[in-house]
């Protein structure tokens, strides 16, 4: 049973609640089976609690009260550690203590005087409003600097606060004082502070964060005042630490009945088990949900998923005439909604790809495509996850991605029934509304009542199972979700030689590929042949076939292609600022990521060895990406490469086709963007690293279609970038073989399809009587089964 609480505490790692609107006093559930089976999960998280705290039971006398804040990065943790504070230097008892999360430092409010943690509704955010993060209290003057030198203790020896993975100004470090710097015990508090190496400085309002400074900025509190975070904010477990014990978290539930926290008004989400009092619910959807986990454990089976309880979605069909609410509904344009997460370069690089296709595609074949199609491209989780980890999937994937073995764990854990299981559960619970939000949005037209797109598209492994249900639910009119699914919707994967098993669900209406492997990955998730299409990736479109900017007919298309390879390296080496020799591309990836300045460093010394050897001419190009100091390390004069060679070291590039045009060698990580585009320019490659799972299959990919290999030191991709410029005829070989297996012709193939489909929904729409249409469906399609289990 250990086990089984430490997987769910872990899968679930974000508050057990329900999301419910902002209401001026307590709120009260939206979904009691949510509600329900968040309680559940809060008492799993609870009982792996091993914490205790041990106040101190010290008096001191209330001379002088003052309302002070302290700020360092995270308030949740920082909030504990001022309990303890008061319990220990002031002797409090539980029903005594004043410190709170909350914001400060800011000069706005918005017009009800609220100041909200983020929210998918940007109701007065608090970071737009220039607040930070901190935890106010009411304390006696003459106790200000025993609790100057607590705040102090939490930047440690070294003056780093211990959340450096929190960034920019919202986790600044802040306190503030009535009076500020002119406060009676601020010479103490500097003290303090200097003691621990620590500069205080005037704040000015909406200050820059202080990462990586020993810098607290001062305020005074009467300008800048404290404003209480929500509920869910209090006394909430810190996920640096190990929980802080029930009997912490269970102080909020005490303050809110006595008055000491209130409601702000602000989007909140209550603790299910504050809400579980007025709720009645069957035992036996606890008794479903335990005998779904022990299926889905032992029973990696289709029909292990039904346990838990059977869900059906209609897959759309291009005749139907059953016509519900679309967000475009005006005959000259249509709406797409393309679902991704920024974790990576690649998502929104595919869904931007596929944006520039529509419109190209409406501009040069104006007859087969006379709308304008709107892309509303959207973060579904940095805007919309309502709490952690939802809303931090971007900066976890940096951190997982630097660190492979937990990358490795994560991934394929998630792939196992169980762990699928989990993050469908753990997703639905926490942002079904939030989500429901994202998919009845229109940015494009706001006169709508319902603002659905024309078609939803998922261009990330996490978009699938929760949009397709909540789809299913709106379509359904409140009645029942078997009753079927009227907005299209379509994955595009954007992986290449491999794939996590989230990517595939059998209730879209089209599963876009781009290999053979992962066709069949597919077919394996019950995803059927005609449901299928195999084009390619979605690439940037200056790795189209005819190039950047170029419109003309096929036939003058593949002369440009033709113009645009190999013999065409001098004219794209001279606008880049390049010499006309033999060129060996390094590219970091946007994020930076890999170890490019040793594998720059190795290749440049091999470089140099050779032409000193053969009396050739090289160049190396380094694309840094975002890491500047990679940038900074391997431009002059930090690094004298020497006169034997030419290195060219850039940072971030928007126009990569033309580098890898000019190149003749590529080290790169597997990325699969990356090696689409590099086989579109007959590029041979040597892929440097992969992450665990997701790029693992794109190395064969590589390998045996013939372009490349995989080194995983650079002693090794040196080497073998001198065995293959040794050979010149293997080198022209790999050349060959990558535009035997280049897709050009992919994003705007995909385009057409896609397109293709919202104008029939669009000429649904017209038949149906318009965007908020209830028609029965005259043409019935048939019912594809899932549900919340593996598929």
């Amino acid at each position: 049973m250990k086990t089984v609480y430490f997987l769910l505490s872990l899968c679930l790692a974000s508050p057990a609640s329900a999301y419910t609107a902002p209401k001026p006093n307590k709120p009260t559930t939206i979904s009691h089976r949510r509600a329900f089976l968040s309680k559940i999960a809060g008492a799993t998280i609870a009982a792996t609690s091993a914490v205790t705290l041990n106040p101190n039971s010290a008096s001191a006398a209330d001379d002088n009260l003052q309302n002070v804040y302290w700020g360092a990065g995270c308030y949740w943790h920082v909030q504990h550690e001022f309990i303890l504070a008061e319990r220990s230097i002031l002797g409090r008892k539980d029903n005594e203590l004043t410190s709170l999360t909350g914001y400060a430092g800011g000069f706005k409010t918005d017009s009800e005087g609220r100041v909200c943690y983020h929210n998918f509704q940007s109701i007065a955010d608090y970071g737009k409003f220039g607040h930070g993060e901190v935890v106010g209290m009411t304390i006696p003057e003459s106790k200000v600097e025993d609790f100057a030198v607590e705040y102090f203790k939490l930047f440690g020896d070294k003056g780093e606060r211990a959340d450096p993975m929190d960034k920019g100004g919202e986790y600044r470090s802040l306190l503030g004082l009535p009076g500020g710097s002119k406060h009676p015990a601020f010479a103490q508090v500097e003290a303090a502070g200097k003691a621990r190496g620590m500069t205080l400085v005037d704040g000015k309002g909406n200050d820059p964060d202080t990462l990586g400074k020993r810098l607290v900025y001062v305020y005074d509190s009467n300008k800048f005042p404290f404003y209480q975070a929500e509920f869910y904010h209090q006394y909430h477990n810190d996920f640096l630490t190990p929980a802080y014990g029930k009997e912490y978290n269970n102080l909020a539930e005490a303050a809110l009945e006595d008055g000491r926290i209130k409601i702000t008004g602000c989007p909140d989400r209550v603790k299910a088990t504050s809400l579980m009092n007025k709720v009645k619910h069957n035992e036996t959807t606890v008794l479903a949900w335990i005998a779904g986990l022990v299926a889905t454990a032992f029973q990696p089976s289709t029909v292990s998923r039904q346990v838990l309880r059977p869900v059906k979605t209609q897959a759309y069909k291009q005749s139907s005439t059953s016509l519900l609410s679309s967000a475009a509904a005006d005959e000259d344009v249509a709406t797409i909604q393309i679902l991704m997460s920024d974790t990576g370069g690649g998502h929104r690089a595919s869904a931007n790809a596929l944006r520039d296709a529509f419109n190209v595609l409406h501009e040069t074949e104006p007859d087969r495509f006379p709308l304008k199609i709107h892309c509303d491209i959207v973060d579904i989780y940095t805007d919309y996850g309502p709490f952690f980890p939802y809303n931090q999937y971007v900066a976890l994937y940096k951190i997982m991605a630097e660190y492979s073995f937990l990358w490795k764990w994560f991934y394929e854990f998630g792939s196992t029934p169980l762990g699928l299981w989990l993050n469908e559960n753990a997703l639905e619970l926490s942002c079904f509304e939030p989500f429901q939000d994202c998919l009845t949005r229109n940015p494009f037209d706001s006169s709508k009542n319902d603002k659905r797109a024309d078609m939803v598209v998922s261009v990330h492994p996490l978009c699938q199972d929760l949009p397709l249900k909540i789809l299913s639910s709106l379509d359904s009119n409140g009645a029942s979700r078997s009753e079927g699914r009227v907005t299209p919707f379509v994955t595009v994967v954007t992986d290449l030689g491999g794939a996590h098993p989230t990517w595939f669900n059998e209730g879209v209406d089209k599963c876009f590929v781009p290999s053979d492997v992962l066709k069949k990955a597919a077919m394996d998730r019950q995803v059927k042949e005609n449901q299928i299409v195999q084009y390619g990736l979605p690439i940037r479109r200056g790795f189209w076939r005819f190039g950047a900017d170029y419109t003309g007919s096929p036939e003058e298309q593949d002369e440009a292609t033709e113009m645009e390879g190999v013999h065409h390296k001098p004219t794209i080496r001279e606008s880049l600022g390049l010499k006309d020799m033999t060129t060996v591309l390094i590219v970091g990836g946007g994020d930076g990521m890999g170890g490019i300045i040793a594998q720059a460093q190795a290749v440049g010394e091999k470089l140099q060895s050779l032409a000193a050897s053969t009396n050739e001419n090289y160049q190396m190009v380094v694309v840094c990406g975002n890491n500047k100091a990679a940038q900074t390390t391997l431009s002059p004069p930090q690094t004298n490469w020497g006169a034997d060679i030419e290195v060219n070291v850039q940072g971030f590039v928007n126009n990569m086709d033309e580098y890898m045009r000019a190149s003749d060698i590529l080290i790169t990580k597997a990325g699969p963007g990356t090696i689409a585009e590099a086989s579109i320019c007959g590029l041979p490659c040597i892929l440097s690293s992969f992450l665990p799972g997701q790029e693992e299959g794109n190395v064969p990919y590589v390998e045996e279609n013939g372009f490349g290999c995989y080194r995983g030191s650079v002693d090794g991709m040196a080497e073998t970038v001198q065995e293959w410029l040794a050979s010149p005829s293997k080198l022209e070989q790999m050349r060959d073989n990558a535009l035997v297996a280049a897709r050009p012709d992919a994003t705007l193939d995909i385009a057409r399809d896609l397109a293709d489909m919202v104008y029939v929904r669009k000429e649904e729409l017209k038949k149906g009587g318009g965007a908020n249409s209830k028609k029965e469906t005259q043409t019935k399609t048939k019912s594809i089964q899932y549900g919340m289990g593996p598929f």
